[in-house]
């Protein structure tokens, strides 16, 4: 009679069958790609960054690979490298932007600076050759204001080079071509003219215009010299006088 019961049913078989799958997986050797994963992602979070996080994220992805296909065990090891590799991968991003961050301004300031250690030679060019002029001219400067006046140097040949007459920090003006005359839309220094050489020292000659730099200008006076002058009131302090 049948009973519902297997005669040759063995309880031990199940348990025997689990024990030996057991027993297969615990005896495969661990990756060393996954402890490699993991020393990596370690090294990546503590210090080294990208540098180690790349290398763990790498071998994470190997060593899981592996483990899926059963031919190592060490899946903690592996995630544990995954997941503080790109920790460090991230940290190092996070702290690259700030430091970007505080970077950009300092880097604007020394472009900035040096744009205005170019304007003041440009200043002083012109200085000398006004000086030039003047000596061919018993002592007196070009006549005219603005760019008028600085044409003169140009034309009689005193300082041809057009880009002298527009500031570094300027990006809106495009200095003239050879040979043509200066007009205000190519030239960033106002001249004021009519002096003589035999005035005061620290009268101004040229000075930047307003727009060329944020709170500054450099001047030029009438001994050659050029100071630059920080400041929304620069040109009062430089002792510049509207006519």
């Amino acid at each position: 009679m049948d009973n519902g019961t297997n005669d040759n049913y063995d309880p031990n078989a199940v348990d025997s069958e689990s024990y030996n799958q057991s027993e297969n997986t615990s005896n495969k050797p661990t990756g060393s790609v996954a402890v490699a994963s993991l020393v990596f992602g370690v090294m990546a979070v503590a210090c080294l960054g990208p540098f180690a996080g790349l290398p763990a994220v790498i071998c994470g992805h190997i060593a899981l690979g592996k483990a899926k296909r059963g031919e190592i065990s060490g899946n903690g090891l592996a995630v544990a490298g995954l997941v503080t590799g790109y920790i460090g991968i991230a940290y190092t991003i996070f702290y690259l932007l700030i430091f970007t961050a505080m970077l950009l301004p300092a880097l604007s300031m020394a472009r900035e600076s040096a744009r205005r250690i170019s304007c003041k030679n440009n200043l002083k060019q012109i200085g000398l050759a006004l000086s030039m002029y003047s000596n061919e001219y018993d002592g007196h400067f070009p006549p005219y204001d603005g760019a008028k006046g600085l044409d003169l140097l140009r034309s009689e040949g005193f300082l041809e080079n057009p880009k002298m007459f527009v500031c570094p920090s300027s990006d809106d003006t495009e200095p003239a071509e050879e040979g043509e005359p200066l007009t205000e839309e190519n030239v960033d220094y106002v001249y004021m003219g009519g002096h003589t050489d035999s005035e005061g020292i620290d009268v101004p000659l040229a000075y930047d215009k307003d727009n060329n730099h944020d709170k500054y200008g450099n001047v030029l006076f009438l001994d050659g010299h050029v100071k630059g002058y920080a400041g929304s009131n620069w040109k009062e302090v430089a002792g510049i006088r509207a006519r």
